[in-house]
């Protein structure tokens, strides 16, 4: 690391004397550079060199109109309209420097969420722990945050503890660009003047394909650890290599993975799957060892059978492209992939005359015996984790077999799990190079129940029964609402 120049250092001392802002109200208008930046920039040098904590880098980047979402575009004249600031601001410009169509488009503001809920009828405000507004558009909605800063108000006694647990300060620009995770996520796009605004790097990152963490990972990895779990998505996702001081922490810090919400964790593991980029994110989880904290049975049984790698990376390898083609995986799928090489060894398809695993438990119970750890450690939902369950139990009499089955293939064919266990089974076939031949012919049983029952395909809520839950429900009776007297309603406007 470059040393500092006085500048640097004379705006950390300045940070040093300045209070932390209190609670949720406005920070003044008038603070230093200094003391506008997160705490964990005001303790620890950051990652990068000193020029790029300085000015902000502005670079005349006007990106096409017809690659912006034009309710996005709108949103910004509007708001400039009445006087606020108003950027593009994330992944999206990440995305349109990088060339990717970006899946959403995200506005940051100096207008405070009511604000922007009184300039947008089709509006609405949420969020406890940190306020922002969604402005929707059909079935579209683009989100709307005001600009903030880190506070340290809320963090713990014990000096060692940094986690964020109050993220609730209006701030500015530069406050909320300082506060981002990735420098490739710290950029705005300033849609009147076609400029890219950069305060943390990120423009020669993105021209250096480097992912680096904004400010010291040290800290930021500890104030949220989901963090890690980003990096890797982020690095898989865009091809982009890791940094070496962000890729020593994700390692040095992976145990306090455990400690973030488990939904949270949840979300990240299903976004690394379902973003194209799942064999390269399969590979950083088990080069960091982040695997053995999410997913540690999955860790356990690689350590057991070192050969299960290059079978993940086949299987990954297929569902990246089953992607590409079009499936949309849900968790049940997602996670099959993940368990289905532990569960079921490969004898157990090469032989079908076999009722035992080499540890001597059954199909049932091992299957039991991972979703027991799984269902609470990810907090997996009650319809997921059945489903989950029956699309693992399926695959072996998807299988070729050479006796005689007890049930049809339209029976099977008919059930509610039948199209995502058929998914699992494809996706196992195609790693293994095998049971094409198997796979249309249950896709054939798939489309003709399809065809007898309106083209509404497998129905029933997969909570078990044989037949899936085939019987019509009966129509729900709507109450009849009950006429109030007009004496009651003398109030209303009032409140």
């Amino acid at each position: 690391m470059e040393p500092e120049d006085d500048t640097l250092t004379r705006r950390k001392t300045q940070s040093d004397k300045a209070e932390p802002p209190s609670g949720g109200r406005t920070t003044p208008a008038r603070r230093s550079p200094a003391e506008r930046r997160p705490p964990a920039e005001r303790t620890s040098a950051p990652e990068g060199t000193a020029e790029d904590w300085g000015s902000p880098r502005i670079v005349h980047k006007p990106i096409p109109i017809e690659s912006l979402d034009r309710d996005a575009v709108s949103i910004i004249r509007r708001l400039t309209r009445k006087g606020h600031t108003a950027y593009l601001v994330g992944g999206c410009v990440r995305d349109l420097l990088l060339g990717v169509e970006p899946k959403d488009f995200d506005i940051a503001t100096s207008a405070r969420p009511r604000q922007v809920k009184r300039t947008f009828r089709n509006c609405r405000v949420i969020g406890r722990r940190f306020r922002l507004a969604h402005v929707i558009f059909g079935s579209k909605i683009i989100e709307v945050s005001t600009f903030r800063q880190c506070t340290d108000s809320e963090k713990s006694d014990d000096p060692d503890d940094h986690l964020i647990r109050d993220d609730n300060v209006f701030g500015t620009p530069e406050a909320d660009a300082r506060r981002r995770d990735l420098t490739i996520n710290g950029l705005f796009y300033d849609l009147q003047q076609g400029t890219v605004i950069d305060y943390v790097g990120g423009l020669r990152d993105i021209e250096r394909k480097t992912l680096r963490m904004i400010g010291d990972p040290d800290i930021r990895f500890q104030e949220d650890p989901i963090r890690i779990l980003r990096a890797i998505k982020f690095a898989a996702r865009l091809g982009v290599h890791i940094s070496p001081k962000t890729m020593h922490y994700i390692e040095a810090h992976r145990g306090i993975i455990a400690r973030s919400a488990p939904p949270r964790i949840l979300e990240e593991i299903l976004r690394m799957s379902r973003g194209v980029a799942s064999r390269k994110s399969f590979d950083l989880m088990l080069d960091t060892r982040v695997l053995e904290v999410v997913l540690p049975d999955v860790w356990a049984g690689i350590e057991k059978n070192p050969t299960r790698c290059d079978l993940y990376r086949s299987e990954f390898d297929v569902l990246d492209e089953a992607i590409r083609e079009g499936l949309e995986p849900t968790a049940p799928i997602v996670f099959g992939v993940y368990l289905l090489p532990i569960v079921f060894p490969e004898e157990f398809f090469e032989d079908d005359a076999l009722t035992t695993r080499p540890d001597g438990l059954t199909t049932e119970s091992k299957i039991e015996s991972v979703l027991a750890d799984l269902i609470p450690r990810l907090r997996l939902s009650r319809r997921d984790a059945g489903r989950l369950r029956q699309v693992l139990m399926a695959q072996r009499r998807l299988a070729p077999s050479t006796r005689k089955r007890r049930f049809s293939r339209s029976s099977l064919a008919r059930q509610a799990y039948f199209p995502e266990a058929l998914d699992l089974f494809r996706i196992h076939g195609r790693a293994f190079g095998k049971w094409s031949e198997e796979a249309e012919r249950w896709q054939t049983a798939l489309d003709a129940h399809a065809a007898t029952s309106g083209g509404d395909g497998a129905k029933g809520d997969g909570r078990g029964g044989d037949e899936g839950g085939d019987k019509p429900k009966a129509p729900r009776r709507r109450r009849r609402r009950r006429r109030r007297s007009k004496r009651s309603t003398g109030g209303d406007d009032a409140s």
